[in-house]
């Protein structure tokens, strides 16, 4: 008998361990699946901040097209008409004819590089290639394509993002590198592609080093290498710091560099003028903050405000600096300040509208519908919409 009962014991106990054993696990794969969740989430949100400051450029990349090149040449084939007399009516005709078919030309280039379908069809080296010779007539810039590959094996998504990325940069050497000769060289290894882009211009360093009274004293591709760079090199005075960088981006840079050297001064030059991002900047610690498509003048007031003052103060940053105030006076209180927009955005979000329709009824993209939502996720710390729905009920910004 007494057999029979430590027997059964025996057996409820590992049968009990067991059951926490399989709860524990249980409680460890949610947990996990949580995580990779979560992290999915932020890698989709940075693909798609990047993908709508890239969108962004290349509207005022095109705007600059049609206004400095294509509507030149519609004005001198009006003005050509203006002028055509009897004697010189066939040559007259001839010339118009050869503007407006230019203008024809360019604006095919131009619908070549905005369509993201057509990027598709053509393939990412053709499109790179096309927009080469956009950029080679519009900014009398010598171009070279370097690939041996005539398909990448790329997803579309992924073809997409990678051009942006190469117009962007073609862009900024258009507007601060000074070029005469650019060179895009693609690379197919085994398992990665390589992209590397020349130019024999001159960056940042050269424009800052040529104000005369400001000194690089180095220069990282990212957060990562800033961090090492500061094991051996001279320690600036002001950091001149970009958001979107690969491996550790401005964000997390400026929190680094907030809590292990304060006394650093960090000056912002990025495309982004969104309130969420600058707002953030300047929570970690940021001095000033510019946009890159700044007059090299301004850049130079800039450094030398922080330098001497400690903060730049412009039209971008001053009206931030307000609405950060009010955001935190609202935090103190137990709130979160939510934009107009974002407001707009959780009213809809309790509708049984879809994130397309919404996008719809508020005017803007789907691409900014997805980047509110993706905002709301990780300020409110919800993951899902019902999330949403359920923070605006609470407050009180929508009445059930």
């Amino acid at each position: 008998m007494a057999f029979f009962l430590v027997g059964t014991f025996l057996i409820i106990f590992f049968l009990f361990f067991f059951y926490l054993f399989f709860i524990q696990i249980q409680r460890r794969r949610n947990i996990h699946q949580q995580e990779m969740l979560a992290l999915k989430t932020r890698y989709e949100k940075t693909i798609m901040e990047s993908q709508l400051e890239i969108q962004e450029q290349t509207f005022r990349n095109i705007s600059q097209e049609i206004h400095d090149n294509i509507g030149q040449v519609l004005s001198l084939a009006k003005l050509n008409l203006n002028t055509v007399t009897v004697d010189q009516f066939s040559d007259k005709i001839q010339l118009t004819e050869e503007l407006l078919g230019k203008a024809i030309n360019d604006l095919r280039d131009i619908s070549k590089s905005l369509n993201p379908e057509k990027i598709a069809d053509i393939g990412l080296i053709n499109a790179i290639s096309n927009e080469l010779q956009v950029v080679s007539r519009a900014a009398r810039i010598r171009t070279e394509l370097i690939c041996e590959e005539d398909d990448l094996g790329l997803k579309n998504e992924t073809s997409i993002i990678i051009f942006r990325m190469i117009q962007e940069i073609l862009n900024n050497i258009i507007k601060h590198a000074k070029a005469k000769y650019v060179t895009v060289a693609i690379e197919k290894a085994a398992e990665h592609i390589s992209i590397e882009v020349h130019d024999d211009g001159s960056g940042f360093a050269s424009v800052i080093n040529s104000f005369g009274e400001f000194t690089v004293v180095f220069e990282a591709d990212h957060g990562k290498q800033f961090i090492e760079m500061l094991k051996t090199k001279e320690r600036p005075d002001v950091v001149l710091l970009d958001i979107n960088m690969p491996e550790m981006d401005g964000f997390e840079t400026s929190k680094w560099i907030k809590n292990n050297y304060p006394d650093f001064k960090i000056l912002v030059l990025s495309m982004r003028d969104d309130d969420h991002s600058i707002i953030r900047m300047l929570q970690n610690g940021a001095k000033g903050y510019i946009l890159k498509d700044s007059k090299p003048e301004s850049l130079r007031t800039a450094l030398r405000e922080v330098t001497d003052r400690g903060f730049f103060f412009n039209d971008l940053v001053s009206g931030k600096l307000v609405h950060l105030i009010n955001k935190k006076e609202d935090e103190k209180a137990g709130a979160i300040y939510l934009t107009e927009k974002e407001t707009e955005f959780l009213k809809w979000c309790c509708t049984e509208k879809s994130y397309k329709e919404i996008a719809e009824a508020m005017n803007i993209t789907s691409r900014s519908v997805e980047s509110l939502r993706s905002n709301l996720f990780e300020r409110l710390e919800t993951l899902s919409r019902v999330g949403l729905v359920m923070y605006a009920i609470k407050n009180g910004i929508m009445k059930v």
